[in-house]
């Protein structure tokens, strides 16, 4: 439990939210430390439990409360291709979800830019059924976690590399559909955890996440084909790594554009004209976080990659 807020916390919270009574509910969600809200991602062909609480908008039917997990063989989750996170994950990758059926089956090509442990590449796995899933990460003591999730919990074929993004928008130009950017970023919805990094909210480790979210998006906009997608996902509330990034991207790139969501209006950002969209502890659904989908006007097919030399690759165990 949080015993201290920080005055950052309390002044980002001022900025966040016109009403002080919104304001106060959002600061007393780390106090309490109630933003956890655990779900699991169940296989295609897996019976899936009837839901005990009412879902919200953006949580598909094949992903249910973790209170399913007693229901479970034992080591399910290690041995059967289950998945665990917390729902604001969800929240962060929904956009994929809404896609209408026509242009989600054009998808074939998926980027993970920034993988581990994997959650958002299942994720997208599991809705979209691609044909060819590209995973990278860059920081080495993470890519098993990210390849034993992958042999369990992804059934397409899958190909891992540890690459700086710079070698795709150089190698992969114009190779994918759509690219996940689970950017690196303060990770201000962690406050209170035991994973939470230190300093979150302090100014200097805002400013360099934000530039480094920059250069990475930056990188990432040269391996989408014409008419293609990026989802852009923080886990973080402040300005400068959400709409301060979402904003510089438009402003330098106008061959994209941010897509609305029409299923996702009530999360929308009420400090930016763009579509993004945020979810805060306090509403109950997990930590927290905010998510964008660009697409880059125009329509063309993926080009094919050269010298993407994998450090892992499955073709897809059909589970």
């Amino acid at each position: 439990m949080v015993k201290e807020l920080p005055q950052a916390l309390k002044r980002l919270s001022k900025k966040l939210f016109a009403e002080a009574g919104e304001a106060e509910a959002f600061l007393s969600s780390f106090c309490k430390g109630e933003q956890s809200s655990s779900v699991l991602v169940y296989p295609r062909g897996y019976p899936i439990p009837t839901p005990r609480k009412l879902r919200p908008v953006f949580q598909p039917e094949w992903i249910s409360e973790d209170a399913d997990l007693s229901s479970l063989p034992h080591g399910a989750l290690e041995e059967n291709a289950f998945y665990q996170l917390d729902l604001s994950s969800v929240f962060d990758a929904s956009p994929i979800f809404f896609l209408e059926a026509a242009e989600a089956g054009r998808v074939r090509r998926i980027l993970d830019l920034c993988s581990s442990p994997g959650g958002k590449a299942i994720l997208a796995s599991r809705c979209l059924q691609p044909d060819f899933l590209a995973c990278n990460e860059v920081i080495q003591k993470r890519i098993p976690a990210l390849i034993s999730n992958l042999k369990r919990c992804v059934d397409v074929p899958v190909e891992v590399y540890s690459r700086d993004p710079a070698f795709f928008s150089k190698f992969a130009n114009k190779s994918f559909d759509l690219v996940l950017v689970d950017a690196p970023c303060s990770g201000q919805s962690l406050f209170g955890s035991k994973d939470a990094p230190s300093g979150v909210f302090h100014e200097t480790i805002v400013k360099k996440s934000a530039l480094r979210q920059r250069r990475i998006l930056s990188e990432a906009k040269e391996t989408i084909r014409e008419g293609g997608l990026m989802l852009y996902m923080t886990c973080t509330f402040s300005v400068e790594e959400n709409e301060g990034v979402v904003e510089w991207f438009l402003k330098h790139n106008p061959d994209f554009e941010a897509r609305t969501i029409s299923q996702l209006a009530e999360y929308q950002s009420t400090l930016s004209e763009q579509a993004l969209y945020r979810l805060y502890p306090h509403q109950g659904f997990g930590r927290g976080g905010s998510c964008v989908l660009f697409q880059k006007k125009g329509e063309g097919r993926c080009d094919e990659a050269s010298q993407l030399q994998a450090i892992w690759k499955n073709e897809g165990s059909g589970l």
